[in-house]
Formats: C-alpha cells, sequence, structure tokens
C-alpha cells in the first residue's frame, strides 16, 4: 500500500481488487480500513466474470460502500487520448473505472501492472495490492 494511503476514506476498486475482495475474502488487505466505491464499470465487469451479484450487495453494505459516480465520456476520451500521447493504450473500461475515480476524488486500487503504470505516468493516485 502507498505511504499516503492513510489520507484517503475511501478507495476506488479496479475489477480485480472487488473480486479479492469480496470472493476471496481479502477485504482488509484491499481496503485498508477504508470505503470502498465501485464504479458501475467494475460492478458490469465483475458480474461478467461470474461474481455473485448477492454476494456484492452483503459485502458492500458490510463495508459501507457504495456505486461510484460515473466519470464523464469527456474524461474518458481524454485519457484515451493522454494514453495515446505516451505510447500506450488505455481500454474504454479502465478509462471508466479512472473517470469515475476521478470525479470522486479518491484513489484507485489495482492489481493491473499496465493500469497502474499509466496512472502513475499522469500523476494519478494509484495502490497496488
Amino acid at each position: 500500500m502507498d505511504s499516503n494511503a492513510a489520507e484517503w476514506s475511501a478507495v476506488a476498486l479496479d475489477t480485480n481488487a472487488l473480486i479479492a475482495a469480496v470472493e476471496y475474502g481479502q477485504s482488509i488487505a484491499v481496503l485498508g480500513g477504508r470505503i470502498p466505491i465501485v464504479s458501475i464499470t467494475t460492478i458490469k465487469q465483475f458480474l461478467r466474470g461470474a461474481g455473485s451479484l448477492k454476494a456484492l450487495r452483503a459485502w458492500l453494505t458490510d463495508t459501507d460502500g457504495r456505486v461510484g459516480l460515473a466519470g464523464s465520456e469527456i474524461t474518458v476520451r481524454f485519457l484515451q487520448q493522454q494514453a495515446a500521447a505516451l505510447g500506450r493504450v488505455l481500454h474504454t473500461e479502465d478509462a471508466r473505472i479512472a473517470a469515475s475515480a476521478m470525479r470522486e476524488g479518491v484513489p484507485v486500487r489495482t492489481n493491473d501492472v499496465r493500469f497502474s503504470r499509466f496512472l502513475r505516468a499522469i500523476g494519478y493516485p494509484v495502490e497496488d495490492f
């Protein structure tokens, strides 16, 4: 966890972090005592991967978590343009997860190395787990 993690009371979760927390019982490691904010894109990916809606609802209730605000599609396109300028590709779903976190003003928690590197490259707070 980043040394700045203590300053954040909430954290946005990428799909891999959500799966680790909900399906594999790693909430403490993933959240570090913070409130989870889960974008609709992350929820859709979780459910497409056979995640349980019932388990997700229970987990959000247990952790005081909530569904995050959607980021604008303008922000999504801008993030993709930034990635292209850096010689990278940022998939639309990752851009939507980042845009949601930016709108919420919280860091992103992920285990996706490419996504993490991109967010660091643009100076956005990201935490690996």
